[in-house]
């Protein structure tokens, strides 16, 4: 049934190298709430990006690169993760 199922799907996260901003894309199998949060690569919490309760179905998310204070973050490596339900992801993003 539907608990088999990993809570996301298909996950895309584009361009990677990215620029100021960048596109998260991914398919939840059904309602469920999830979050969105930026780190740098020491696991400090940079920002929130999303955090509410989506819909089954295909979803993206524009993002902009920045820290809590509303600053564009400089180039490097980050880390973002997505959690859904009890399900969490990890990616590495490359700023340029």
């Amino acid at each position: 049934g539907l608990q088999n199922l990993p809570a996301l799907q298909h996950i895309q996260l584009y361009p990677n190298p990215a620029q100021a901003s960048f596109n998260l894309a991914y398919t939840l199998p059904h309602a469920q709430w999830v979050q969105v949060r930026l780190y740098d690569v020491s696991g400090n919490l940079l920002q929130t990006l999303y955090s509410g309760v989506e819909d089954g179905g295909v979803h993206e998310h524009l993002f902009v690169a920045r820290d809590l204070e509303g600053r564009e973050l400089p180039a490097g490596s980050y880390l973002l993760s997505i959690q859904a339900g009890h399900d969490t992801q990890t990616l590495h993003l490359q700023k340029e």
